[in-house]
Formats: structure tokens, sequence, C-alpha cells
């Protein structure tokens, strides 16, 4: 996905990042969002690959990346903190050997931290991840409206 490696910036304390994988077993081609704010610089880029992660990554199929603005920023972070994302364990017990996976990945005040969790679609509402489906889905519509095409997922 040629994506950098997240680190805190020990001297900028204002630095904020959010990483979105979500990896599925079949059907569906890996992709990553990340927005990230620094330098005065808010960039927002989306990648999906081209072949399925149960069965071994490809090349990049589509990549998109853009500036936002403050009140796009904004926006995003309103979204992300009504999702009740903030609120969530970084974990749970949930698992299993078919699925989706949901690697959400942030670093905020001077802190990294990441997120997982196996098919969050699955029993969402009793794992309190509704917000964060529903967060996820729109972010991937917004950013890559491609991967919801016929027979895409």
């Amino acid at each position: 996905m040629n994506e950098p490696v997240l680190t805190v910036r020990k001297n900028d304390k204002n630095y904020f990042a959010f990483r979105l994988f979500e990896i599925t077993a079949w059907g569906a081609q890996p992709t990553a969002i990340r927005i990230e704010k620094k330098d005065g610089k808010i960039i927002c880029r989306a990648v999906m690959l081209s072949g399925d992660a149960g069965y071994g990554y490809s090349n990049v199929k589509l990549q998109k990346q853009r500036e936002l603005t403050a009140e796009d920023f904004d926006a995003f972070m309103a979204k992300l903190k009504k999702s009740g994302f903030w609120s969530l364990p970084l974990k749970d017990d949930f698992g299993g050997a078919d699925g989706s996976e949901l690697i959400i990945e942030t670093i905020k005040d001077g802190k990294h931290s990441v997120f997982y969790r196996w098919t969050p679609s699955w029993d969402a509402k009793e794992r309190k991840l509704s917000g964060v489906v529903d967060f996820q889905t729109q972010l991937l519509k917004e950013n890559l409206p491609q991967f919801f095409e016929k027979g895409r997922r």
C-alpha cells in the first residue's frame, strides 16, 4: 500500500494521524485511508489493492490523495467522536478464522494507539461497534466509492 510507518512526533504535539485498514479474507480488496495533520497541512490518502487479502496481497489498484480544509478536518473529527470510537477499548475478545479485520491506528496528543476488531459488523450492536461500523462505511464511501461497486461488498 506504500503507507508510511506512523510515529509520534515529539517536537509537534499538534500532530494528528488516523489510519483505517480494512482487510477481508475474500470478496473485497484491502483498503486503507489515512488522514494526517502536520506541518500546516491536512492530507487524506485512500488506497485500494487489486487482490483479495486472504489470497495474497497484490498491487495498488487505486489511490487518491487530496488536501482537506480545516472545516473538512473538523467535520471528520466530529464524526469520529460521534461514532464512539474514542471511548472503546483498543481490543475485544471477539475473533474467528474467517471474516474481516478493522485496524485503526491513531496518533493524538502525542500518544500512538492501535484499535483492532475482527469483523466489526458481526454483532455490532452488542459489541458497541454500530457507530464505528457506520463511520467506517461512510469514510470508505466518501474516499473510495469504487469499493461499493456491484459485487464488491
